[in-house]
């Protein structure tokens, strides 16, 4: 349930705390020549275990993922007029927050912060399945436009409809409402990184080759349960009303690996302009740069048997032939495709096929489909993608973020260090904050330096990084090199 409280300036000061100074190679203004963090929320009224934060890009609110493992305390824990005296914070919460915001992982704005997208680092556990998780979890979209003492769906004429709820399913307004989803695709559980891709377009290369889907919900991805890069196009959302996962794209990336390292999120950025995808690796102890626009479609990721894909079987990624068949010739064939119910008999496992027809002679495996299906859903598998290695001098790297001015910052969980890099990959400087950062973000004014954001997972705390003595950088950093 939402709770609201006021935090008085001089208790964030008195929080803040003298550190081991920027360790400056060269000037970073975030950084400064001396700086310390500043407490803007800690755990408690509200707030679970911060993972990762973001500025609200309609109304400036600061929105925090306050992770509860097992689902009741997860939410998006929002701080209005962060650091300042009029300070106040709120918990927002799914009423189903057990599944839709467990564990939640991280989360990612649209450009215009119409919608927010989640992920779980989830089994999906709840309600004591006496099985065990069923696997049944991925990303949901929640439409949160800042909306008449609400939150809710922007219309194309500006207008606003209030979409937050009491717990009974009235329209609601304030502190005391909860949110609805309106959409989620269930196709991988243990998220532990995301991010929203503005500049992103899904095409017709998939399967079904379908044109006009709705642009802006696509969304990159780490799969934590089978160790790859994800990307998922949420197309049209399904709404509040009605409840049909029928138009999406999922593409599974089988080339580049992501590996979990359990509790603690390996967060994305996109850099848009670039068309670069930033991974922090969190398992491998490295960060990836991924070309947004790179790879190619290789097959379909559903229970299909190889038949249908002749030409994949021995392809390179130098190939410029077709690498699929349509659906109608696929058909034709007699190849079919799983469903929950058929595949257990393929041995299963998070629904991943281990075995028989539908296991797949690439090696690449199949997947379940979790929902419903048509001819606006792909589910597919994608290589010959471009990607290379930013850095591996990070221990445990986990929060990333750009502050467009050609710095990457990188949180380092183990050594509690925030390192920035230019663009090529370069060691600026670094900055020690404490064990268990994570999650960054970056607030830039139009005029003035930018300020440094972060969570601390293990003192459960929300700080900011407040600069006593600036420096002044000089030259120019270089630009993105290419992939």
């Amino acid at each position: 349930m939402a709770r609201s409280t006021c935090m008085l300036v001089c208790m964030l000061l008195g929080a803040a705390h003298a550190v081991d100074g920027a360790a400056n190679e060269t000037c970073v203004p975030q950084f400064g020549k001396e700086s310390r963090p500043v407490v803007i929320a800690k755990s408690g009224d509200g707030l679970s275990t911060p993972r990762d934060l973001q500025f609200h890009p309609a109304n400036g609110e600061l929105w925090v993922a306050s992770a509860d493992a097992g689902g009741d305390a997860s939410g998006n824990y929002i701080i209005r007029n962060p650091g300042t005296p009029e300070q106040t914070t709120t918990l927002l919460q799914d009423r189903i927050p057990f599944h839709y915001q467990d564990n939640m992982a991280a989360f990612t704005f649209d450009k215009e912060g119409k919608v927010l997208m989640s992920c779980q680092e989830s089994e999906n556990r709840y309600l004591g399945l006496a099985a065990g998780p069923n696997w049944f979890q991925g990303p949901t979209a929640f439409e949160l436009y800042p909306c008449d003492g609400g939150y809710g769906r922007l219309n194309a004429d500006g207008s606003c409809d209030v979409m937050t709820v009491s717990h009974s399913g009235e329209t609601c307004t304030g502190d005391d409402c909860y949110i609805i989803h309106s959409d989620m695709l269930h196709e991988s559980p243990l998220c532990m990184g995301m991010a929203h891709d503005p500049g992103a377009v899904t095409g017709t290369t998939g399967f079904n080759q379908i044109n006009g889907r709705t642009p802006g919900h696509i969304v990159w991805y780490h799969d934590g349960m089978r160790g790859k890069l994800m990307r998922f196009d949420f197309d049209s959302l399904h709404g509040t009303e009605i409840i049909d996962h029928r138009f999406a794209n999922i593409r599974r990336y089988v080339d580049v690996d992501v590996k979990r390292r359990p509790g603690v999120p390996g967060h994305m950025v996109v850099d848009e302009a670039a068309r670069v995808l930033y991974v922090a690796d969190t398992g491998n102890k490295r960060v990836l740069r991924v070309n947004a626009d790179s790879g190619r479609f290789l097959r379909g990721a559903q229970c299909v048997p190889d038949e249908c894909y002749p030409t994949n079987l021995n392809h390179t990624c130098a190939d410029t032939q077709q690498m699929f068949l349509t659906r109608e010739a696929c058909e034709a064939g007699n190849c079919g495709t799983c469903s929950r119910d058929t595949s257990a008999k393929y041995e299963c496992y998070a629904g991943h096929c281990k075995s028989g027809v539908c296991a797949g002679a690439d090696g690449f495996g199949c997947y379940t489909i979790y929902t419903e299906t048509g001819d606006m859903f792909e589910y597919e598998l994608w290589g010959c993608t471009d990607y290379d290695i930013f850095t591996t001098e990070l221990e445990s790297p986990s929060g990333i973020a750009l502050d467009g001015r050609g710095r990457v910052f990188v949180s380092d969980y183990d050594s509690g260090v925030i390192v920035a890099f230019d663009q090529t990959g370069t060691k600026l400087a670094e900055h020690h904050v404490g064990k268990g950062v994570s999650g960054l973000e970056i607030s830039c004014p139009e005029a003035g330096e930018c300020t440094l954001w972060y969570v601390n997972i293990d003192s459960k705390e929300v700080l900011k990084l407040h600069v006593d003595d600036p420096c002044v950088a000089s030259g120019t950093l270089p630009p993105v090199p290419s992939i």
